[in-house]
């Protein structure tokens, strides 16, 4: 995590970039040349010379080790994510098989017990409550498995949809429950964590608020009135203005896809 000194904004870096190396070895550099300047007094040419050789050749090996390593944890991660997948899907695949197997028995349970019904339809006369239990409970059971695949459908639409889509719903969510009536600066500190949560550009903040604050009633609704404050507060944290053309952008989306789909003038 590293926090750019012009407009303070806060992103994960790449560690395996040219920049970034190239930035890591020359302050690595500039401190070891400072270092080599204050140990130049009572010292002989010769030795400090050898010296100072011997750390040019450390730096180019020190930042080859620190990328290698970065790398390597890059690799772990993305195997850990892979074998998460992994048990996930297989874990799916067992209470699917599960809820089937579970569907047959019920199949074959009702079957037989119909054809127990035709064969000893006098003793059913004489006493029906048995029957409707069982039935209750074959029902029960079908319920549950209908309602297992209602969750497994919703989980899958989850899965499915993108970073922003995710982000937009938690603000949301984070506005009509905890942050509702929170000061402006305090929505906005909300939405920065979830940008960063989620990995997404610092722009993205902008669009994430905009979609989760309106709706087609902007304009008629006086909802750009009602958010003045926390707008001026998201436009207040970036003093190099960068903020401000991005809530515009976020804007003229919103009005160019949302509303115009809609069919409705604003």
């Amino acid at each position: 995590m590293s926090t750019c000194a012009a407009c303070g904004t806060k992103e994960l870096l790449d560690m395996t970039h040219k920049l970034t190396t190239f930035i890591v070895n020359q302050d690595k550099k500039r401190k070891q040349d400072k270092k080599d300047k204050e140990k130049k007094d009572g010292k002989k040419d010769g030795k400090k010379d050898g010296k100072k050789a011997e750390a040019e050749d450390e730096e180019p090996e020190a930042a080859e080790e620190e990328v290698v390593e970065e790398a390597d944890k890059k690799k772990e991660k993305k195997e850990k994510k892979e074998k998460k997948e992994k048990k996930e899907k297989k874990e799916k695949k067992e209470k699917k098989e599960k809820k089937e197997k579970k569907a047959k028995k019920v199949k074959k349970e009702k079957k037989g017990k119909s054809d127990s019904d035709d064969e000893g339809s006098d003793e059913k006369s004489d006493d029906g409550s048995g029957g409707a239990a069982e039935k209750s409970e074959s029902e029960e059971e079908v319920e549950e498995g209908e309602a297992d695949e209602a969750a497994d459908a919703l989980g899958d639409l989850v899965l499915g949809a993108t970073s922003r889509e995710t982000a937009i719903a938690e603000v949301k969510a984070y506005l009509e429950g905890a942050g509702k009536g929170a000061p402006p600066a305090a929505v906005v500190a909300h939405v920065r964590t979830v940008q960063v949560a989620h990995k997404l550009m610092l722009k993205e903040v902008a669009y994430t608020l905009v979609a989760a604050l309106f709706n087609e009633q902007v304009v008629a609704g006086g909802q750009i009135a009602a958010a003045a404050p926390l707008l001026l507060a998201l436009v207040a944290t970036d003093a190099n203005n960068f903020m401000a053309r991005h809530l515009i952008a976020a804007f003229e989306d919103f009005f160019g896809r949302k509303v115009r789909s809609s069919g409705r003038a604003p």
